[in-house]
């Protein structure tokens, strides 16, 4: 990961998705991080839901450290049902 990481860092913003820094922030254990870029992209007019449906994403932050990233940006994605009968 640190390869991705130094990758992405080097790279101009507008080259790499949000979502992919997010997912190198993430596993890097940056809370503070992850909330920037998802703060970024609903300032900029877009929706914080789509990081979710990334599934390194979804995975990475589903730790403590990210339960204020969970909070204020919550998961939208449809909860899988139980068993039936």
């Amino acid at each position: 990961m640190a390869k991705a990481e130094l990758v992405v860092k080097d790279a101009p913003a507008d080259r790499v998705p949000a979502v992919l820094r997010a997912v190198v922030a993430a596993a890097a254990g940056d809370a503070a991080a992850v909330e920037a870029l998802m703060a970024e992209c609903v300032k900029g007019g877009g929706n914080h839901c789509w990081f979710w449906y990334d599934e390194d994403f979804a995975r990475l932050v589903a730790g403590e450290a990210f339960d204020a990233v969970r909070k204020k940006y919550p998961d939208p994605r449809p909860k899988t049902p139980g068993p039936v009968g």
